[in-house]
């Protein structure tokens, strides 16, 4: 009903998960979710770059009773490093809203929005954001 804690997995924890994975599995698709940090949306993006699948990112900034789901410092990286590795994004209205730094106040704010989102690199956007 409510997230109560978060516990932070050690970075290198998250590193050799990835490299089992990798390692493992042919990946034909990747879709991110609660990232928590900038080093893990670094190593994210490292790790992902130079794979030949296509990447989905749902940008998880907070849970429904509002607590913080991604660290502040973290949404330099997921904009500048994560969203232009996608080819498609799926923000809620609060994450499009706190990706695109546009408030929306009306139906015309959400193309305006999409288009943001899209300069930063993606593909698209989902098409409910429109």
């Amino acid at each position: 009903m409510k997230v109560s804690e978060i516990f932070k997995i050690p970075i290198d924890v998250i590193e050799t998960q990835l490299d089992v994975l990798i390692e493992d599995f042919e990946i034909g698709s990747i879709k991110t979710g609660m990232l928590v940090s900038k080093e893990v949306i670094d190593l994210i993006t490292r790790k992902i770059s130079s794979m030949n699948a296509p990447v989905i990112v749902d940008p998880i900034l907070k849970a429904g009773t509002g607590r913080d789901l991604l660290e502040e410092s973290a949404i330099t990286s997921l904009k500048s490093k994560l969203v232009p590795l996608a080819e498609i994004i799926l923000p809620n209205i609060f994450e499009a809203e706190k990706l695109s730094s546009i408030t929306i106040e009306s139906e015309a704010n959400f193309r305006e929005v999409a288009e943001k989102l899209i300069e930063l690199g993606l593909d698209q956007v989902a098409e409910d954001l429109y």
